[in-house]
């Protein structure tokens, strides 16, 4: 409640459940905002470690796993 200009907050301090909704909708757009940041940090660092043909060396790696035949069961 601290960060709400001292106008807005003049008005709606004697609405306790309207302090509760902003309250309420600051931490989920500061939880949204925190989420999206952390999202792109680690999709750059994703990015930076696999490279361009990231994509294609998973794919060779599943291809190999793949391709091993399968034990007999009898």
């Amino acid at each position: 409640m601290n960060l709400i200009p001292a106008f807005i907050r003049r008005r709606i301090a004697h609405r306790p459940n309207l302090v509760k909704i902003v309250d309420n909708i600051g931490w989920l757009f500061f939880d949204k905002i925190l989420r999206m940041g952390v999202g792109l940090l680690v999709g750059c660092g994703l990015s930076a470690t696999w490279g361009r043909n990231g994509r294609k060396r998973m794919y060779l790696v599943n291809c190999h796993r793949n391709s091993i035949p399968a034990q007999p069961t009898d």
